[in-house]
């Protein structure tokens, strides 16, 4: 969590892990409310991969679909899939149609079916899983409106990303996006 001061949000962060399902399955009907009151109140969701749990059963009407964990990771050497910046003001920031996501271990969760009223889809991509069908890897949504917080959520790791000195890679531009959106 970052820490609020006077004209600042609240963000939480929530990584993958094969906890969630877990945890959403056994204490969700506690959880999902705070969070739904958390965002009500302007602070700001960030989830990841396996943490689809939380987006799915807290704001169900925010995707139409599944999020199975199904979309392949690579064994070895990153595997490297070309996203389509859907978002105009994404692509307006980086500069670009394009942006390289990597992905690692998997299985990753993949983003099946189509947004519900509100959501937005950032970037999309092919999945092998499903015969490379496009399909989004960043979507967000702001449930109480543009004055409330916004929930975001992408199937890939951003701190498996590249890193080099010399350049951002693209993910990393589309991690200061989101925490411009939030």
């Amino acid at each position: 969590m970052i820490h609020e001061g006077p004209g600042e949000r609240l963000l939480v962060f929530i990584n993958c892990g094969p906890g969630n399902d877990p945890i959403m399955n056994n204490f969700g009907s506690e959880i999902s409310p705070v969070l739904r009151d958390f965002v009500a109140q302007g602070g700001s969701i960030y989830a990841s991969d396996y943490a689809s749990v939380y987006v799915y059963k807290t704001w169900p009407a925010a995707w139409v679909g599944s999020f199975p964990h199904d979309f392949p990771g690579s064994t070895g050497a990153p595997r490297k899939v070309t996203a389509t910046i859907v978002d105009s003001e994404l692509a307006a920031y980086m500069g670009k149609a394009t942006a390289t996501i990597e992905y690692r271990l998997g299985p990753l969760t993949s983003i099946v079916g189509t947004p519900g009223a509100g959501t937005q889809v950032h970037l999309e991509g092919p999945n092998s899983a499903y015969g490379n069908a496009v399909q989004p890897f960043m979507i967000s949504f702001q449930p109480n409106g543009i004055d409330a917080g916004r929930v975001i959520y992408t199937n890939f790791h951003n701190e498996e990303q590249a890193l080099d000195p010399a350049q951002l890679s693209d993910m990393a531009e589309v991690l200061q996006y989101i925490v411009f959106l939030m």
